[in-house]
Formats: C-alpha cells, sequence, structure tokens
C-alpha cells in the first residue's frame, strides 16, 4: 500500500481506517465525483482515488487521477457503464452489470462484473470485480429473476431488460418490438436510459427488411459478430445502426411456441458468439418472454374483472331509467371515459330512412364538437357499404383501427382536415344494440391514444349493445303498460266531482310503484238515494287486471245500490254479496261509505266502515277527529255487521278520506302513521278543499325520497 494511495483515499472518505481496506481489496475500487451541466444533472465523473487493484490495471497509474472518466475510459461509454454511473449519481438508486473490456491500451482485456453506488449527494464508488464468463451470466441471470419477480407491466419488463439484460450481457444497446393489435406492424419499445419511464415507442411493417422484423416474424435467431456480416444479410437496415453497434444478436421471445415479439442485443467489438453464448441469451430471452406472457395474462384478468364491474354499474343505473334517454345517458356514463374517449349511439329510422344520431359523449367537449361537425355534414347512411349504416343492416360489428385511411374519403377539403385533426382518433367500434331479433339502433365507440381497440373488445362492445337494446325494449313496454294501466285506473274514477250545493270537493289519486298495472284504489261522489250525496272511498287487496276487475265491481256495484235502497248497512251487504259471487277471483276490498243529508241543518252524515281507516274530520275551529267504528272488510264472509255511526257536520267542517297508501307511507323504517297525518290536516290551509288535499298530497310523497309502494288516494268534503 503507498502513501499516496492512502491519502487520496483518507481525502475522500474522511477516514483513514476505512482507506487502509479499501487499499487491501482484491476487487478493484474507484471513487469519482460528479461533473454536472447547470440543470444539475450529472454529465462526467472525475477520477478522486483508485486502489492498489484498480491502479494495478492501469498504464498510467499516477496520471488517472484527476481525469474525466470519459477521457480516460472511453470504452465505458460504448458499453454502458458510463450511463449507469450518471443514473446512479442522479438518482442514488444502486446499479449492477457485466461489460466485456477489450481496449488493453487502456485496462486489462477481459470479462468483468461491475457494482456503482452513491456516497454523498456527488459521489460516486465503482467497484469492478474480474470473473470467469459462468459466474458472470449466472450473476446476470439471477439480478435478472430478481428484477422480473416483481413487475407487472410492459414497461417494468422493457425497463428490466435495458437495465438489467442489456447491461448484463455487455451489450451497448438493446431493444425488443412486438406485434401491435392489427398484426400488421410491430411496435418497437425501448427505455434504454428511462428507469420507470413509458417506453418509447415506434412502428414499422411486419415485411420490413429488418433484423428484428425477420426473428419476430419467423422466429429464427440472428447472429452477426460484426457489421459486415450484418450488412450482406440486411443491407437496407445497416443505415440504422450506429458505430456503437459492431455486432448484433436478435432472439425471439416465444413462450410454449407462441412468438410474442423479438430481442436485440448490440456488442461495441466485433463478437464471436460461441454456442454456450447463444444459449445464454437464449435462456435470458426466455425469461422476458415468460414475464410478458404474465403481464398479458395479468392485464387481460385485469381487463375482464373491469368489464365485469362496469356491467354490474350499468345493469344499477339501467335499473332505475325510466325512459329511453334515461337508458342511453346511463350507458354513456358509464363508457365514457372508463371504456372510451367518447361514444355515441344512433337509432335505426323508419324504413327508407337514414339513422340518425339520438345521443353522444366525450371527455372533451371542443372533441364532441368537432364530433357533431363531422356526423352534421356526412351523417351515415343506412345503404353505407361501412360504418353505422351496414351494421344496422347485417348486425355485424365493425372495428377500424386506420383513421386516416377511413377518413381519407371524407377529408376532401382543408376545413374538413382540421375538423378531423381536432378528433385524434385511433380506432373506432361499431356494435349493433340488438335484443330478440330487434335490430334499434348501433353504439359506435371512440378512442383516442396509444391503446386502440382490438378484436378482444368486440364481444365485451356487443354485450353492452344487447344489454341497452334490452332496456330499452323493457322500459317501451312498461311504459305502454303503465300508460294502458293510467287509462284503466282513469276509468276507475270518475272523471270530476260532481257540484252539490252546500258542498266542495277535492281529490287525488297516485299509483304505487307497480305503475305499470292499475292499482285497487278508488273513490266516487254519487247522488243516493232519498235526494242524499254518497261519499266512498276503496281499497281492493292487489293489483292488475283482476285487482282493476274487482274495483270496477265494487265502485258500480256501490253507486248502484246505493242509488236504490236507503239503508247503508243493506248497500254494504249487497256489495259483499257481489263480492263473493267473483270469489274465485279470492280478492278481499276495505271500503269507507258515507251518506249526506245536506238538506238537515246540521248536515248529517250516516258512516259504515268495512275494514278501511277511519276518516278524519277537521272542525271550522281546527279540531281533529277520527270519525266512525271499525268494521269486517268486504269478501270474507257472507254476513258481515257494520256499524253505522252518525255525525252532525256543521258550516266550515271538513271530512278526510283517504286509503293505507298515506298512513303506510314509509322513510327507511319510519311509517307516516295516523298520528303524522292527523297533524297534517290540522296544519293544512283552511277554506280551500283542493288546496288541504294538494298540501297533503305534497307531504305525503315528500315524506320519503322513494317511489310511492302502495296506491294513495285522497277525498275530501267540506261544508259550506
Amino acid at each position: 500500500m503507498t502513501q499516496a494511495g492512502e491519502a487520496g483515499a483518507a481525502n475522500v472518505l474522511g477516514d483513514t481506517a476505512s482507506a487502509a481496506a479499501l487499499e487491501l481489496l482484491s476487487q478493484a475500487v474507484t471513487l469519482a465525483t460528479a461533473v454536472r451541466d447547470e440543470a444539475g444533472q450529472a454529465v462526467d465523473m472525475r477520477v478522486a482515488y483508485m486502489n492498489a487493484a484498480a491502479r494495478a490495471g492501469q498504464p498510467d497509474r499516477a496520471g488517472a487521477i484527476g481525469r474525466l472518466c470519459s477521457e480516460l475510459w472511453p470504452h465505458m461509454l460504448a458499453n454502458g457503464s458510463f450511463a449507469a454511473c450518471l443514473r446512479v449519481l442522479d438518482t442514488g438508486v444502486a446499479e449492477s452489470g457485466r461489460l466485456r473490456w477489450s481496449e488493453p491500451e487502456t485496462y486489462q482485456p477481459g470479462v468483468y462484473t461491475y457494482h456503482a453506488s452513491r456516497m454523498g449527494p456527488d459521489t460516486l464508488l465503482w467497484e469492478l470485480r474480474e470473473g470467469s464468463v459462468d459466474l458472470a451470466r449466472a450473476e446476470v441471470l439471477t439480478a435478472v429473476t430478481a428484477a422480473l419477480s416483481s413487475v407487472d407491466t410492459t414497461a417494468g419488463v422493457i425497463d428490466a431488460l435495458m437495465l438489467h439484460g442489456v447491461a448484463g450481457v455487455g451489450a451497448s444497446s438493446g431493444g425488443a418490438v412486438v406485434p401491435d393489435v392489427s398484426g400488421n406492424h410491430f411496435v418497437v419499445l425501448s427505455s434504454l436510459n428511462r428507469p420507470g419511464g413509458t417506453p418509447d415507442r415506434f412502428a414499422f411493417d411486419v415485411g420490413a427488411p429488418l433484423p428484428m422484423a425477420y426473428t419476430a416474424r419467423t422466429g429464427r435467431p440472428l447472429f452477426f459478430g460484426d457489421a459486415t456480416a450484418r450488412a450482406a444479410a440486411f443491407p437496407e437496415a445497416e443505415r440504422y445502426f450506429t458505430g456503437s453497434a459492431a455486432a448484433t444478436a436478435v432472439l425471439p421471445l416465444t413462450v410454449q411456441d407462441r412468438l410474442l415479439g423479438a430481442v436485440s442485443f448490440h456488442f461495441p467489438t466485433v463478437h464471436a458468439f460461441d454456442a454456450a453464448e447463444r444459449a445464454f441469451l437464449s435462456t435470458l430471452t426466455g425469461q422476458f418472454a415468460q414475464a410478458l406472457e404474465r403481464t398479458r395474462h395479468r392485464d387481460a384478468s385485469a381487463r375482464a374483472y373491469a368489464q365485469l364491474e362496469m356491467l354490474a354499474g350499468l345493469s344499477d343505473r339501467l335499473a332505475e331509467a325510466a325512459d329511453t334517454p334515461a337508458v342511453f345517458s346511463a350507458l354513456l356514463a358509464e363508457v365514457v371515459p372508463r371504456l372510451a374517449n367518447g361514444a355515441t349511439i344512433h337509432l335505426a329510422g323508419e324504413p327508407g330512412t337514414h339513422p340518425h344520431l339520438a345521443a353522444s359523449a366525450h371527455v372533451d367537449g371542443g372533441r364532441l364538437a368537432a364530433l357533431h361537425t363531422l356526423l352534421d355534414r356526412y351523417p351515415p347512411l343506412a345503404d353505407s357499404p361501412t360504418g353505422i349504416g351496414r351494421v344496422l343492416r347485417t348486425g355485424e360489428p365493425e372495428l377500424v383501427t386506420d383513421p386516416a385511411a377511413a377518413f381519407d374519403g371524407l377529408a376532401r377539403s382543408a376545413h374538413h382536415r382540421a375538423v378531423l385533426g381536432d378528433l385524434a382518433t385511433t380506432s373506432w367500434l361499431v356494435v349493433a344494440m340488438e335484443q330478440a331479433g330487434e335490430r334499434i339502433g348501433a353504439l359506435t365507440l371512440i378512442r383516442e391514444g396509444d391503446e386502440p381497440f382490438t378484436d378482444r373488445d368486440v364481444p365485451f362492445a356487443g354485450e353492452l349493445g344487447r344489454r341497452v337494446a334490452a332496456a330499452v325494449q323493457h322500459v317501451q313496454t312498461f311504459n305502454r303498460q303503465r300508460n294502458v294501466a293510467h287509462l284503466l285506473q282513469q276509468g276507475l274514477l270518475p272523471r270530476e266531482l260532481p257540484a252539490v250545493a252546500g258542498l266542495q270537493f277535492g281529490s287525488c289519486y297516485h299509483s304505487g310503484e307497480h305503475g305499470a298495472e292499475a292499482g285497487g284504489d278508488f273513490y266516487d261522489v254519487f247522488a243516493a238515494a232519498e235526494g242524499r250525496v254518497a261519499v266512498t272511498i276503496g281499497d281492493i287487496c292487489g293489483t292488475g287486471p283482476v285487482a282493476a276487475s274487482r274495483t270496477a265491481l265494487v265502485r258500480h256495484s256501490t253507486r248502484a245500490f246505493g242509488k236504490l235502497l236507503p239503508d247503508i248497512g243493506q248497500v254494504m251487504a249487497a256489495v259483499n254479496t257481489a263480492l263473493l259471487e267473483d270469489a274465485p277471483y279470492g280478492k278481499f276490498c276495505t271500503q269507507a261509505y258515507a251518506v249526506l243529508d245536506v238538506d238537515a241543518r246540521p248536515v248529517v252524515m250516516s258512516l259504515a266502515l268495512a275494514g278501511h281507516p277511519l276518516p278524519f274530520v277537521r272542525r271550522a275551529d281546527g279540531r281533529v277527529e277520527a270519525l266512525g267504528t271499525p268494521g269486517l272488510v268486504l269478501g270474507i264472509v257472507a254476513r258481515p255487521t257494520h256499524t253505522v255511526t252518525r255525525h252532525e257536520l256543521h258550516p266550515g267542517d271538513t271530512i278526510v278520506l283517504y286509503t293505507d297508501g298515506a298512513t303506510e307511507r314509509r322513510n327507511g323504517q319510519t311509517l307516516l302513521g295516523e298520528a303524522r297525518l292527523r297533524e297534517l290536516i290540522a296544519e293544512a290551509p283552511v277554506g280551500d278543499v283542493p288546496g288541504l288535499v294538494h298540501f297533503l298530497e305534497t307531504k305525503i310523497t315528500e315524506y320519503s325520497d322513494q317511489p310511492l309502494a302502495d296506491d294513495l288516494a285522497i277525498l275530501a268534503v267540506q261544508i259550506t
């Protein structure tokens, strides 16, 4: 150990003992300080110290200290180790690799492994160890295996290839190619000197006269020991190679006879590529092929999960859609931007007409405007040989991954070229919206960026189209049924309440969430026997056609018997008999039936209840009372007993009859109940019966943000 060497190490390390230890190491150790540009990036290194083992390999042992590494060892620039050192100085992340030294004038020739780490902000520790080729290759394979074990993206695999594979084999550069989604091009992936970043990408034709294209196309490896041999085999490719690529090896990325692409390694000096090295490179490349396959399977699994998640979300949205526009809004909200940057929905026109745009969406408002401009200028035609027209005619999907070719016929002017440029579309996919043989329209998904649609997206898009078509059919059928039910229900209620001297009426009716079927609630006001006025309200068990028929039976039977029979008990008994004669349907009924003698002063109301909620009376002074005596529902036993109660009514008194849809209105687990309804009646406006009913209707419906679970009917009568 020389005093100069020990002093140099101590000066850098600030520790005499550590300096002495470095001098005793068998591996070559060099300390260098960073040379940085104005931006603070390391651009070179200046040698500060070399231990005894490192100095032994130098022709000029004293002259190396203080010199720039790029000048002292230009061979480092070609084999990639210089770039590795600069990365370590900038990132602080240690790197290892393998290199083959072949310049005896600057260092002893041989195969070496290196490790670079940073000490402090600007000092690089460089360890160089001489080793056998087999040991070095084993270390490379171990390092690559470790690096790939935590990689889950294509970019990560390429980073590992560049940082561990290319550097590990002693190459100066390298790259990988994989086929694009169309199969017509190979995409070159390279991230050399860009750890953790998105790989650089560019493409060339599958049949290009390039070594990478040949191997990726045929699966056959290529080994060129010098540039002359490479140029003889691929003369048109030689212009792409630099002086640092004196020798080249290209190997296929293969997994179980499936060809995934190719990998290339370029060496700065003439290379022999003996059988052992070829086998080593093949094994190394196989590791990267397996890693790429794993990322593909992982991507496929993630894509499948995302699709299932999207279908679940779409199903939830569609379940809430009440009409066709809501169905389309639900679809667009789910697919933009998760699946596509933009989307359009065109509906098939009537025979002899063209498809028309029903809905559209895009993540960028400006591009949505450009899309509308394009569709206005070139609307889809029913007889078009491509695009929406063809999909609507045939039902077959259409995938476009070359928008430029598809737009050629459209861009006839600078204006339209500008519009198309604003779209920035890289691919689109058109699928039919079809269910049970009915093709209602077409869904177009538009994508921008580096990941165009592929054939694997077609089945999922088709499923979206089918679900939307089914949802449209469902809401259309539901709305038709709801309209029919509405018309039927209107037939079960009086068209308008009569005008009766001394009385003022108000009413409302709401269907429950069964909306597509007629409900069982009803009310009526009519002239009864002996010049009196009858009011009634009731609720048939169930919904649908059977309930509607029973509702009509009860309402019209009550009206008919009420006009003929002066006794309320007789009317109720006759209605009960009519229901029992209709017994095969087994539907019972609750009913409140009242007759008002408006000629009496005060007015006298006779009331009978058949299982129906007790009506309330709000007196002129604001007091609210329940009236009547409960009785058995109709349609259960042959001779039910109903108590008839009589009540005096004075001017300003208001009778409120209602069905249980009011008191059983639910907010979570809480019912509105009779007590709260009684309070609402007390709070309602005074003097205006329609206003009172509207107040109750509003408060009851707003008690919950959920749809009405049951029908709601209210009938109010005020003595004037």
